[in-house]
């Protein structure tokens, strides 16, 4: 049976009355129960890595018995000693918790717990391991991140069961001293986030190690021993300054995820292609010029990242892994792919923004499973014809390039639900639009486009549409019909009225209408009550309708740029207003009713013909307001 305790009490002791009142009991035999309660403890890796972790079922085991078994969870108390001494009387307490405490030591009591296991002192104060703690001798799991340790102490070696290490998060620089024989059986090493620029050679006997992450640091080169730890399956080492992985880490023959992201590594090692296993790669935001001649040998690839390096190209080895679902290029130099590319016949998701190319090879609808395709920030122009057969399209970016239309293709993708061709120079949108069915968003910022046609609005499950920076001087009345419209942008056009259906999208939440030659604003704005952004700036704007008060759920109003000299009356009544935008109007005086909003935090009256006096008025009418005048 698994049992566990929470205390309920503050700055008192517990008695054995209360202790009996709070115990919780667990089925020990629901395995999911155990397994999601190790994850607490360990709160770093996710289930499915606890799980590899535990093969052998040797972590569950041991908190499965006959016996009774004690959880004793003691986060966010104020631990004196009469506290801990209370509970050191109970037998087998094996598991300890002790999170958010503001402890700035191990707590010496926790010597008299003979058969702790599973210790959890994160979030606290602690600076140093004491030499007492070392009495822990059963020890299988220790968590002590986000503390303040600087040092990672040779007392962690002590422990012969420990299987799980955490001292994430803290300010460690240095270790100690350590023997070559320490850490048999760890399973799980995190030591990320901290201020580490050399790593010690320790892992000669951690034979047993699955896991290991020490990502965040300064760290140059990994430890050579390292790659001796045969059963590694994880290796987390981003955000360091690697410049360089060796030769050896083809000897990590069962590791299955490498993520060596943000580091200063200019190419790869050859014999990375001999990682049978690896099926999640993460190398981004390096100085790749070149991948390895033989990625292909790596047959279990599932997600390849390079995002943001310096390839120029690609290898046509590239297109030969079988199981490759997701592949993530932006940020490159890339001018053409591979011929070998269309054979990727898993893929899943592609991302090639960013990069040189002009244009898409002529059979890339053989990639038949694709559902995203982003190649925003190319120099395309045209898509290739086949591309109408990628009939499973769930989003596709076409942003910043050179379209001047948009691909016939476009009404056979009946499941597209995204569609972002922002920054084009497109002049139309085409009359079958309105065959994307199933379309959630549509993004046609920064075109040429002078009108919106009515076939538009048959594409009824549309929640966002971006109109702004076109030509549009017309807006048809027809926004009824999408009904479940959320977000609607449709600044920096000609436009110089609205028309009244817009009124009846009651899932509006944000509006823009800002630089357009709108005179004012129509009273039926008072019926979008889930409206939380309201953006109407630079127009010609000299009076707010009485309506725009109801709006209840306004959370920002921007009406800079206009003719306003007063408010309405009631517009106290915008009881979640935060950030109200008034400058660059023709206000004088601060309208009283601003005083009565209860929620506001920021408010702009620049370049209002305001006196000395009514500015210095208002910093005194509203102290706990963020003013700009």
């Amino acid at each position: 049976m698994f049992i566990s305790l929470t205390a309920t009490t503050y700055r008192t002791q517990i008695d054995r009355t209360t202790l009996r009142d709070t115990i919780m009991y667990v089925d020990s035999t629901d395995t999911t129960t155990v397994t999601e309660s190790l994850h607490d403890t360990v709160p770093l890796l996710t289930p499915e890595e606890l799980e590899l972790l535990d093969e052998d079922s040797s972590i569950i085991k041991a908190i499965e018995s006959d016996a009774i078994t004690l959880k004793l969870n003691l986060s966010a108390q104020v631990l004196v000693p009469d506290i801990l001494n209370s509970f050191s009387e109970l037998p087998n307490v094996q598991w300890f918790e002790a999170r958010y405490c503001s402890l700035d030591s191990i707590p010496e009591e926790l010597s008299d717990f003979w058969h702790l296991q599973w210790l959890d002192l994160s979030y606290n104060n602690i600076h140093k391991i004491p030499k007492y703690f070392s009495e822990n001798s059963y020890l299988r799991s220790i968590n002590l991140s986000h503390n303040q340790l600087k040092q990672f102490s040779s007392i962690f070696a002590t422990f012969d069961s420990l299987l799980l290490l955490a001292v994430p998060n803290n300010k460690i620089s240095s270790f100690d001293t350590m023997k070559d024989s320490s850490f048999q059986l760890l399973r799980g090493f995190s030591i990320h986030d901290n201020e580490l620029t050399s790593f010690p050679e320790i892992f000669s006997s951690m034979k047993q190690l699955r896991w290991f992450d020490v990502s965040s640091n300064k760290l140059k080169s990994l430890p050579k021993t390292l790659f001796n730890a045969e059963r590694l399956t994880w290796l987390y080492a981003k955000k360091n300054q690697l410049q360089s992985l060796p030769d050896s880490m083809s000897k990590l023959y069962n590791v299955q995820q490498i993520d060596v992201a943000e580091n200063k590594l200019k190419q790869l090692p050859n014999d990375i292609t001999n990682l049978r296993r690896l099926s999640v790669f993460d190398c981004k935001l390096n100085s790749l010029q070149s991948l390895p001649t033989k990625i292909h040998n790596l047959k279990r690839l599932s997600l390849l990242n390079v995002a943001y390096n310096s390839l120029d190209s690609l290898p046509d080895s590239v297109g030969y892994l079988p199981r490759l679902s997701e592949l993530y290029l932006q940020g490159n130099k890339i001018k053409k792919l591979p011929n070998s590319f269309s054979k990727l016949q898993n893929l899943f998701i592609v991302d090639l923004s960013q990069n040189q190319i002009d244009s898409l090879p002529y059979d890339f609808a053989k990639i038949k499973n694709l559902r995203l395709l982003k190649i925003d920030n190319n120099s395309i122009s045209t898509l290739p014809d086949s591309i109408e057969y990628l009939d499973g399209l769930a989003e596709i970016s076409l942003a910043n390039n050179r379209f001047v239309s948009l691909p016939d293709s476009l009404p056979k993708w009946g499941g597209l639900k995204v569609l972002n061709a922002n920054s084009n120079y497109l002049t139309t949108i085409p009359k079958y639009i309105g065959n994307l069915r199933s379309v959630l968003k549509l993004y046609f910022e920064a075109n040429y486009i002078e009108e919106i046609p009515l076939s538009l609005f048959q594409c009824k499950q549309l929640r966002e549409l971006n109109l702004s920076i076109n030509k549009i001087s017309f807006v048809p009345d027809s926004f009824h019909l999408l009904q479940k419209l959320e977000d609607l942008q449709l600044a920096s056009n000609k436009i110089t009225t609205l028309p009244p259906s817009i009124g009846m999208c009651k899932k509006l939440t944000s509006l823009s209408i800002s630089k357009n030659l709108m005179t004012e604003i129509p009273t039926w704005i008072g019926g979008l009550k889930k409206l939380t952004s309201f953006k109407v700036k630079d127009n010609q704007i000299t009076e707010l309708p009485e309506s725009i008060c109801t709006i209840d759920s306004l959370v920002t109003l921007s009406l800079s740029g206009n003719y306003l000299t007063d408010l309405p009356k009631n517009f106290h009544k915008l009881r979640w207003l935060q950030t109200l935008e008034l400058d660059n109007n023709q206000i004088k005086r601060l309208p009283d009713v601003i005083t009565k909003l209860p929620s506001l935090k920021v408010l702009n009256l620049k370049g209002n013909p305001m006196s000395e006096k009514e500015k210095n008025r208002i910093r005194n009418l509203l102290p706990k307001v963020k003013v700009t005048q």
